[in-house]
């Protein structure tokens, strides 16, 4: 039993450790802390938050790759970021808005859309509230309001 929780200790400090990275924009080194975790052996939850971290260092390189105008890596990393985590909303609404610029991809585009808002309606509703930015600062709105002066942007 002591053992367990010393592993499960070792294993949460390596999860807040995942968050250190992507906050400080090292989506790499995430990306691979986050694939030895998962080969680790996780419960269900450390699963889920691990692969949440995942996603989020994904769509980190997605940004990356269209502030160099590498569309294509861009999505290659939007698609990399739903397949690690399939509810991540953020980016399978960025995923649809990038298809949508094709005639060819458009269909898919406004399918990734639909599913980015039935993820995003899930999160919001779970959650009771979002952040939204507040002149520079963040402040927590319930769901379904938006502070005068301000729209929600996805």
């Amino acid at each position: 039993m002591r053992f367990r929780l010393v592993e499960r200790s070792a294993r949460s400090g390596e999860v807040e450790r995942v968050r250190t990275l992507v906050a400080n924009k090292r989506y790499s080194d995430a990306i691979r802390l986050c694939e030895q975790l998962l080969a680790s052996g996780l419960d269900d939850n450390e699963t889920s938050a691990v692969r949440r971290l995942k996603a989020e260092a994904h769509f980190g390189r997605a940004h990356e790759e269209l502030d160099r105008m590498n569309l294509l890596g861009a999505d290659a990393e939007l698609r990399k970021a739903v397949e690690a985590y399939e509810p991540f909303y953020r980016a399978h609404l960025l995923l649809g808005e990038r298809l949508l610029q094709s005639v060819v991809t458009q269909k898919e585009g406004v399918e990734e859309i639909l599913k980015g808002l039935k993820y995003g309606e899930a999160e919001i509703s779970e959650g009771g509230a979002c952040e939204i930015p507040l002149h520079g600062g963040s402040g927590t709105v319930p769901a379904g309001e938006v502070p005068r002066g301000c729209f929600p942007i996805l």
